[in-house]
């Protein structure tokens, strides 16, 4: 049935979620009025109820590092979920595109790094949010090309500053992005995202996603990367529209961390600390590099759009 959105307005209003909507939606449909996005979400079944409770699950998670709930709706059988808009959609979109260049890539990346580094860090609690569903599709963009990491549903809270930092849960996740020590055993830590975020530094990397499916073959990213960045070719297989820019310590610097994320062994694998600094130090080598052979100037997190100057092969910040 159509929802009059109308009389929520003023529910939300009272959120800081909804400044206006004049329009009737479908249930189902998505609609977005200055800079937000809702999902019309039918009144019966129990659908509503686990999305708004995991909607205050994450209400006190920042904001600018994770896509979650902005607001909710739950009135005279009426029932709203707000979420910020992604006006560029998700980043599998791009894997392959002429448009990014490798500095906007490397943006994505530490965008993606620090939403996860959020979540992992418990601070002085005994608690971490442990994701289980990293992957390229899950990775949002807004106008600015500006990083999220979304879609909480299979998350967990898992221990931290404790004895034993692990637990036993039913295998989750999208194939070719698994853990699969994780698979084997069963046995979930947040090296299991760290492993899932390693697939997706590859895939931006290569320009292509995990699972290829080609001439009826199916190509697995993550063993292909391995062989060929421990044969030391892994620039053989660097989507084409970046290879040629890309700095060879910015390179060194990214392929590095991004194979140590695939580590079988968990202790060999990087906290996404780590991760971060490394992403931050691989722009710091490209910035530096364009800087001074085409005089770029760049500051650190600045969010502005890099786009490619496909004329002069430089970077235009």
């Amino acid at each position: 049935m159509p929802l009059n959105l109308l009389s929520c307005s003023a529910h939300l209003k009272r959120n800081g979620c909804l400044k206006c909507i004049q329009d009737w939606s479908m249930e189902g449909e998505e609609w977005n009025m200055g800079g937000m996005r809702g999902f019309i979400i039918g009144s019966q079944g129990s659908q509503w109820e686990k999305k708004v409770r995991r909607r205050k699950k994450w209400v006190l998670l920042r904001k600018e590092r994770l896509f979650v709930g902005r607001g909710f709706c739950d009135e005279s059988n009426e029932k709203v979920l707000m979420y910020e808009y992604a006006s560029r959609g998700s980043l599998d979109l791009y894997l392959n595109s002429e448009d990014l260049s490798w500095v906007q890539s490397l943006r994505i990346c530490i965008g993606a790094a620090r939403g996860l580094e959020y979540l992992h860090n418990p601070g002085k609690t005994q608690q971490r949010v442990l994701h289980r569903d990293i992957k390229s599709s899950n990775i949002l963009l807004n106008e600015n090309w500006n990083a999220k990491i979304s879609d909480l549903g299979l998350s967990k809270f898992g221990p931290a500053n404790q004895q034993y930092t692990f637990l036993v849960s039913n295998t989750v996740g999208t194939i070719g992005y698994c853990d699969p020590l994780y698979v084997e055993t069963g046995l979930l830590t947040k090296e299991y995202d760290v492993y899932s975020f390693g697939v997706v530094l590859f895939e931006i990397l290569c320009g292509r996603l995990c699972i290829d499916n080609k001439n009826d073959k199916c190509r697995s990213l993550p063993r292909l990367v391995q062989e060929y960045y421990e044969q030391n070719k892994i620039k053989e297989i660097v989507y084409g529209n970046i290879k040629d820019e890309i700095e060879s310590s910015s390179l060194e610097a990214f392929t590095t961390v991004a194979y140590q994320c695939l580590k079988r062994n968990l202790r060999e694998r990087p906290s996404m600390t780590k991760v971060l600094r490394i992403l931050e130090n691989a722009l710091r080598y490209q910035v530096s590099f364009f800087s001074h052979y085409a005089k770029v100037q760049y500051t650190i997190g600045n969010s502005t759009t890099g786009k490619k100057d496909h004329t002069t092969n430089c970077i235009t910040i």
